[in-house]
């Protein structure tokens, strides 16, 4: 008999933890038909069969109202609702024969949370604030903190009602307004799972840094006023020192290196605090290519014109013509790592200068020996002007006619052209 006991409350305690619905019941009658005989009342139906239901007699005048919440709703996937009402007068004649029915999925219960029957103009029955009884926790090491590029991990609890029950949704005001959390983001299911997973990045956008230091609730739920759970706090941080500035130098002529890339950030690194790495990344996430890689960054230099403290990437090398980039890096702190973060400023577009190219298009020789009546002529191809050019090493103001350049009055002998463009560039490729 002990065992049976035993084996018995475990049992009802299992069941106690199983998936069911709440809601709330009202149904009136408030008409001031005189009825002889009849029926009035309601039916509630799960998966086909009569779960709840109320009906009685209407017999002359019948005034009624009901409320009553009902917490533990077995989980049907369907519920049928049925508003019962006759009035027959004492000859037996119906002045009102209304029964209405309908069906509806526990998805679109969950979804609208309410349906109502009317019948015989003023009877009503109706199924308000339906929700599952579901429960959220934060799965984290540090349940109330999250670091900038973490995973955010919140569990809906227990597991195995329709998807919709675990619609996420979070607030960035204190609960004034709510926010849908996207059905998928970048091509990845986050929302109506058990689990969410989502940094803060990937749920805000580029302003996830405005809330930095902040607190960010979450909640299952449909619009602003149907919550299934009570909030649930995050205190969003940065963990790590935030990158407010990319400052890019570009390559001064066609083909060479960056110059350098000027990372600035908010603060210096506290004691015992670091970047295992930080580089650089297309910023079109179908990409997110990693370029220029430094490891274990262990001090940043202030700089003076900003009283910013900053990292440089120090004639780095090239990257993908026309594309844009962010820097990226991970803090760590004690060995152990915090923040992932992303530069907060618009990424900058990598550049290449045009190239300077030219071709000595013709030349003609002194007429006579002696003479100096004798010319270069210069075709710029491509290149940035102002165009400079030198002769021997000794910079000279040719004539310009018809988009050529005519450096004049040589005699015989052998020149050495150079041409350079506004950076001070010159053709790489001029056969000397």
């Amino acid at each position: 008999m002990k065992k049976l006991i035993i084996l018995l409350f475990f049992a009802c305690t299992f069941k106690g933890f199983g998936q069911t619905y709440f809601f709330y019941l009202s149904y009136s009658v408030p008409t001031q038909k005189y009825c002889w005989d009849g029926a009035y009342g309601w039916q509630i139906f799960g998966d086909g069969r009569i779960y709840k239901e109320q009906v009685n007699s209407k017999t002359h005048f019948v005034e009624y109202t009901e409320y009553e919440e009902y917490f533990n709703v077995p989980k049907f996937q369907t519920f049928g609702l049925t508003i019962k009402s006759t009035c027959i007068s004492k000859t037996g004649v119906s002045s009102c024969s209304g029964d209405q029915s309908k069906t509806i999925s526990a998805v679109t219960f969950i979804k609208n949370g309410t349906a109502t029957l009317f019948s015989c103009i003023d009877e009503r029955f109706a199924i308000d604030g339906f929700k599952p009884n579901v429960t959220i926790n934060n799965a984290s090491t540090t349940p109330s903190e999250l670091c900038a590029g973490e995973q955010l991990s919140l569990g809906g609890y227990p597991s195995g009602f329709p998807a919709e029950a675990y619609h996420w949704q979070y607030s960035l005001d204190n609960a004034i307004t709510w926010i849908d959390i996207p059905l998928s983001i970048n091509g990845k299911q986050v929302n109506e799972k058990e689990i969410l997973n989502i940094s803060m990045q990937e749920l805000i956008g580029a302003n996830h840094t405005n809330y930095f230091n902040k607190q960010v609730l979450f909640r299952l739920g449909y619009g602003q006023n149907r919550p299934f759970t009570d909030p649930l706090a995050i205190n969003y941080t940065p963990c790590a020192p935030v990158a407010e500035n990319v400052v890019y130098t570009p390559p001064k002529c066609n083909d060479d290196n960056i110059e350098k890339i000027d990372v600035f950030f908010d603060r210096n690194f506290a004691n015992n605090e670091d970047f295992s790495t930080i580089y650089v990344v297309n910023a079109n996430p179908l990409k997110g290519t990693i370029h220029f890689q430094n490891y274990n960054i262990t001090s940043l230099v202030l700089d003076p014109g900003t009283n910013k403290y900053k990292y440089t990437f120090l004639n780095p090398g090239k990257l993908e013509l026309g594309e844009f980039y962010s820097v990226k890096y991970q803090g760590r702190k004690g060995g152990n790592n915090t923040g992932s973060l992303q530069s907060t400023s618009a990424p900058f577009q990598y550049t290449n200068p045009q190239k300077l190219s030219f071709t000595i298009s013709n030349q003609q020789n002194p007429s006579c020996v002696g003479n100096n009546d004798g010319f270069i002529e210069v075709t710029i191809t491509s290149g940035t002007s102002p165009f400079h050019f030198y002769k021997n090493n000794t910079e000279v103001t040719p004539e310009l006619s018809n988009g050529k350049y005519y450096i004049r009055n040589l005699d015989e002998k052998n020149y050495f052209i150079k041409v350079t463009d506004a950076n001070d560039c010159i053709d790489k490729n001029a056969n000397d």
